[in-house]
């Protein structure tokens, strides 16, 4: 994973990269009940520390380019993203529910959709003085 984080730190559009690194690893997290626990802090007690630094790392920089590139809310911190992302992994049921085996993908949207900066309204450009009614 810290590999193909590294490697979407070279797209050129750094939203982009930064959608496809959620992408790998909501999927990662979603289909590798290992990695999952070893994320979460919990299965075997393994020597990933320098690997977990090496993916906090690249998450940083995903997370700064993109909002330094105005592509993701500035107001986020980028330990907020990770926690974000693995919300995107559906319980086994809710509310009596079965999620489909890609309901990941329709979640990770939605929280994609969230950590864009909100889009103005307003028209674009200098708005034109008021005019004085006769």
């Amino acid at each position: 994973m810290t590999d193909r984080a590294a490697h979407t730190l070279d797209s050129p559009d750094p939203w982009q990269g930064f959608a496809e690194f959620a992408e790998i690893y909501v999927q990662l997290r979603a289909s590798s009940c290992g990695l999952h626990d070893a994320l979460s802090g919990r299965g075997e007690r393994l020597d990933l520390e320098p690997r977990i630094t090496r993916l906090q790392r690249a998450m940083r920089q995903l997370v700064q380019r993109a909002q330094k590139a105005g592509v993701l809310r500035a107001d986020l911190d980028w330990r907020d993203v990770p926690f974000a992302l693995a919300t995107a992994i559906p319980p086994g049921h809710t509310i009596g529910l079965v999620p489909s085996d890609d309901q990941w993908r329709r979640n990770l949207r939605i929280i994609l959709d969230g950590l864009r900066p909100a889009r103005s309204l307003a028209p674009e450009g200098p708005a034109e003085p008021a005019v004085p009614s006769d």
